[in-house]
């Protein structure tokens, strides 16, 4: 099984659009790379600072989400002075990285963090990591300790537990059930995000909720797919 846009030509339209307009609502502007895996085509967004020395970090995003979600809020514009950059869209997952999913259970999602890793042209890197994006950051420690500085885990999948209260329940069913940009909006408010000082711009979280809306609506996701004819590196 793959993940994959129903409507692809649609998907790389909405994408390109929405990518162009939160980095100019961020002001940071990011370089776009492809990098080839034993999943397909990955997407990595890079900025690199103008200083000589600087660190690589490297984010990954959550369960059903574009890496360039790291850019909603404004931590990467005072990073960006700093450090290098690396948002990378995961393999299966909504974003620019072609739809084939490493296996949760298996190693696979270390070895294609390896393969990542690898090309990204650094010795080592900090990785950062929300959810599914922290799951693949242990996996990484495991099989590619090599190129990897240290870790910092965002909600870690498999070590957090969601929290199934009868108060965010409603939340996650409205979100999930009867998706409307209302019902989406309370989910990020009340279960996703912790009050904010200063508040999320409200023209950063519309555009996080069109992502999620378009995602929830045109965006067939497989929880893990078939790998392709693996050339081990």
């Amino acid at each position: 099984m793959v993940s994959r846009y129903k409507d692809p030509l649609q998907a790389t339209q909405f994408n390109e659009q929405w990518a162009r307009t939160l980095q100019q609502l961020n002001g940071l502007w990011l370089q776009p790379l492809t990098l080839t895996t034993d999943w397909g085509q990955a997407r990595v967004w890079i900025h690199t600072p103008q200083r000589r020395v600087y660190e690589t970090l490297v984010f990954l995003p959550g369960f059903n989400a574009s890496s360039l979600v790291w850019l909603i809020g404004q931590g990467m514009t005072s990073l960006s002075k700093n450090y290098r950059l690396c948002l990378v869209d995961i393999n299966g997952q909504p974003g620019f990285s072609e739809g084939v999913s490493p296996k949760a259970g298996t190693d696979e999602y270390g070895h294609w963090a390896r393969q990542v890793l690898e090309q990204l042209g650094t010795n080592r890197a900090t990785l950062i990591g929300h959810a599914l994006g922290a799951l693949i950051s242990l996996k990484a420690c495991r099989l590619a300790p090599q190129f990897v500085k240290k870790v910092v885990l965002v909600n870690p999948a498999g070590l957090q537990s969601l929290s199934l209260s009868t108060a965010l329940l409603r939340f996650y069913l409205l979100a999930l059930r009867g998706p409307s940009y209302a019902s989406v909006q309370a989910f990020l408010r009340e279960v996703v995000f912790s009050p904010l000082d200063p508040p999320l711009p409200l023209a950063q979280e519309k555009l996080l909720i069109d992502f999620q809306l378009y995602t929830l609506g045109s965006f067939a996701l497989a929880p893990g797919g078939a790998r392709r004819s693996p050339t081990r590196s």
